[in-house]
């Protein structure tokens, strides 16, 4: 998750690539599982999240069904969803919502309560007026386009696949889901059962982005060692295990970051 925010009384452009692994339901050399009902194989997706939740860029949503994006406060996450959980409860399809195949949706990241575990933000429930594409199989082993776009003048989110435009939010998104004119930004992924690799790449970004100084310390987030000013350090706050992808030389291993044009820092949150 980004320590900067991402300035939503300008407009911006975010250019992504997603991979989203090789595991699916047809691969037999994959990983797959037979639950009874027959072999499934990949999961869970990728979500583009933007959010204001207290936890800031130490947030982190619920996992499996989730995609690691139910539960983040003040949020909404765009999630191209990669397995099928109606047949373990999810209710895919509620309401006009999630389907079968891998998808894309917008989903408001603390609305309603997610069935698995009962925390808020019910991965299953796009937002009201928009809709769910099927996107076809993308466990596929390649890289995908994905270009976010926000337009201030007519309050529009869009966001394609692979060069096709695949969803539209034309609503306050500042006002009425992320609680201010400025968001935290980044992406989750997650698995349960079933695994998958994920890979991502940010191409491009265009737009405003502004420095973050929670404490009014007069050091910013990302250069300070207690950005919350509690008296526990940053590094304690975050402490987990986790499995690092960074190599000897610091370098995020599998990602490349390839281009950011027209960049403007402000200094206020």
């Amino acid at each position: 998750m980004s320590t900067l925010k991402i300035d939503f009384t300008q407009d911006f452009t975010l250019s992504y690539e997603l991979n989203f692994g090789l595991n699916n339901d047809t691969n037999a050399a994959g990983h797959r599982i037979n639950f009874g009902f027959g072999f499934v194989g990949g999961a869970d997706g990728i979500s583009v999240i933007f959010h204001n939740d207290p936890d800031g860029a130490n947030t982190v949503g619920a996992a499996g069904a989730g995609i690691g994006a139910s539960g983040i406060e003040n949020g909404i996450a765009i999630e191209f969803d990669t397995f099928d959980n109606t047949p373990f409860g999810g209710a895919e399809g509620n309401g006009g919502g999630n389907i079968g195949p891998d998808h894309t949706a917008i989903r408001d990241t603390d609305d309603g309560i997610n069935p698995f575990g009962g925390r808020p933000g019910n991965p299953f429930n796009p937002i009201a007026g928009t809709s769910v594409v099927n996107l076809g199989e993308i466990e596929d082993g390649n890289f995908h386009d994905v270009v976010v776009n926000w337009v201030v003048a007519t309050n529009t989110l869009t966001w394609s696949f692979d060069g096709a435009n695949v969803g539209t939010l034309v609503e306050d998104i500042p006002t009425n889901r992320l609680s201010g004119t400025s968001a935290f930004f980044g992406l989750s992924a997650s698995t349960g059962s079933l695994r998958n690799r994920h890979e991502v790449t940010l191409k491009s970004f265009t737009g405003n982005l502004i420095f973050c100084d929670t404490d009014n310390d007069g050091i910013f987030d990302y250069l300070d060692l207690d950005s919350d000013g509690d008296g526990c350090p940053d590094a304690q706050e975050g402490d987990g295990n986790f499995t690092s992808l960074v190599a000897a030389s610091g370098t995020l291993m599998g990602g490349i970051l390839e281009q950011v044009t027209q960049v403007h820092l402000r200094t206020q949150c």
